[in-house]
């Protein structure tokens, strides 16, 4: 029986000894010669990556778990929204009940005491039959694991799949100019080649979306300033002519509606066309509509976001 106490005691003193050595060591995130994220851009997936500091700062409490281990020490989050099949009577933008998703949140973690405390966590239980280890909830609508220091991935369908295509065999989709672009912002909205899901809140027509090659769309700040900037790439330069107008007519339509007058000079320089590209010029923001362009992140996310 002695013996028995002492071999329970060694045990519960390894416990603690491994637990404090873990939470005094510092972790990052595994992706430090690219960025996690680059690996999300498939073809249609509407991916949002947020600086989480940054963006609680703009919008405080906006990304936040309630889970404090995760909070206290998550930097960055980052999702893909995506269906499987895009169809030609598909609601335009698509419902949240239509897309699956996954992403995650990279930040200060360990995965031994994340996957402790899921293992502990009574709406998670270990998933069975596969050879990826991670957690899921009863009606299996969420999926989760830390699966490296420094990682949280999570997925609304197939972990093990989230796994393979983002950490295990990634393949990077977003070049690395956009991709400093987006880790540089608050937070920023990229896709190529959209179809029916996503609405970037240009009040576009499916028709003029379907000839977008790409969209990157990003809130900034600068010495405590917000603004709202992007870059669309069009299929074809008469294409990007013929955006460039609709834009700038949009623009138009919405300034007269609130009882503005336009100012022709203004919206000549607020989108500017080079071949097939337009650039869309920095537009200040108040923080409410920083809290605006987040929550309408969040409403595609279904709040995941």
């Amino acid at each position: 029986m002695r013996k028995l106490a002492l071999k329970w005691l060694k045990l519960n003193l390894l416990i603690a000894v491994v637990a404090v050595l873990a939470l005094s060591c510092k972790h990052t995130t595994p992706f430090q010669e690219e960025h996690y994220f680059q690996a999300l851009g498939k073809e249609s997936n509407l991916v949002a990556t947020a600086d989480i500091k940054k963006l609680n700062s703009a919008y405080p409490g906006s990304l936040a778990t309630g889970v404090p281990y995760v909070d206290n020490n998550a930097e960055r989050m980052s999702i893909a929204l995506f269906k499987d099949e895009y169809k030609e009577e598909d609601v335009y933008p698509a419902p949240f009940t239509e897309l699956k998703y996954y992403g995650a949140l990279e930040g200060d973690f360990s995965s031994f005491i994340g996957n402790t405390g899921l293992s502990w966590s009574k709406p998670f239980f270990k998933a069975k039959d596969t050879e990826v280890k991670y957690y899921t909830n009863t009606e299996g609508s969420l999926n989760l694991a830390f699966p490296q220091n420094g990682i949280l991935l999570f997925a609304s369908d197939s972990y093990p799949q989230a796994y393979e295509e983002s950490i295990k065999n990634r393949q990077l989709y977003i070049n690395t100019e956009d991709a400093t672009s987006m880790a540089s912002s608050v937070v920023s909205c990229y896709v190529q080649d959209p179809k029916t899901m996503i609405d970037l809140g240009f009040d576009l027509p499916l028709s003029v979306l379907l000839q977008m090659h790409k969209a990157l769309v990003s809130v900034v700040e600068k010495e405590g300033v917000y603004y709202l900037e992007g870059k669309l790439e069009m299929r074809s330069e008469k294409l990007a002519k013929t955006m460039l107008t609709l834009l700038r007519n949009i623009e138009i339509q919405r300034l007269k509606k609130e009882g503005e007058k336009p100012n022709y000079a203004i919206l000549g320089a607020m989108y500017l066309q080079d071949g097939a590209f337009i650039q869309i010029a920095p537009k200040q923001l108040a923080n409410t509509e920083v809290k605006t362009f987040v929550d309408k992140l969040s409403i595609i996310s279904g709040g995941v976001f």
